[in-house]
């Protein structure tokens, strides 16, 4: 996770999401369930959000089609204060985040969580020689364990599909097959951690002799 700055609302959001989600709660206003059928107005603001973000989800830092086959990793809009629990935030902007399917999924009702927008880019680490993420050191004990109970509710560890993302993406740049400002626009966090670390001195030719080992096999 880095450090995420949401852009503005589109011009024509209060028209096209705040208003009819106001109207909808004046009539219902604890929705649960089927109540949120054919309300669910922030659909027509996630063309615009992943646009203005360029397509990076806000929880993995990463890359993600709006659409596609494979529908878990495209994106979604999340409420960052769930729906069931704030239904008065759920037509409302700054409530927004990009997310993948898969993630908001995880996300659920969870409310623990330490919130893209309002994070550090130096909370979360990546070890560079297993791949996995863990809480940068030296954070206060409270914030540690929010950390490591984002990357568990989430999975970022635990899901292989993400594990052999970042490690693919890192063992590309290592081989030359991906550039650095390839990186810094669809991997923003494994970039800042690659400057952090000072990675093209400390592990580049280590992991590239790794990738190329495993290209001839």
């Amino acid at each position: 996770m880095i450090k995420v700055t949401l852009s503005a609302p589109p011009h024509n959001f209060e028209l096209k999401v705040k208003r009819p989600g106001e109207l909808f709660l004046l009539g219902t206003p604890s929705p649960a369930g089927t109540d949120w059928d054919g309300h669910d107005y922030w659909r027509a603001v996630h063309k615009y959000l992943y646009r203005s973000h360029k397509g990076i989800c806000f929880y993995c830092a990463s890359y993600s089609p709006r659409s596609g086959h494979d529908k878990d990793r495209n994106t979604s809009v999340d409420h960052w204060l769930p729906k069931s629990a704030r239904p008065d935030l759920a037509y409302e902007w700054t409530n927004f985040r990009l997310c993948r399917i898969r993630l908001n999924r995880r996300k659920a009702d969870h409310q623990d969580l330490i919130d893209p927008c309002n994070a550090s880019s130096n909370w979360f680490e990546i070890q560079f020689t297993t791949f996995l993420l863990v809480p940068s050191p030296g954070l206060p004990t409270s914030l540690e364990l929010a950390v490591r109970r984002t990357i568990a509710i989430l999975m970022l560890n635990d899901d292989q599909d993400y594990l052999d993302e970042r490690s693919e993406v890192i063992l590309q740049y290592s081989q030359g097959k991906l550039t650095f400002t390839q990186l810094q626009q669809n991997y923003p966090f494994i970039a800042y951690q690659m400057i952090k670390h000072n990675f093209d001195l400390n592990y580049r030719a280590r992991i590239k002799q790794i990738a190329d080992q495993r290209s001839i096999l």
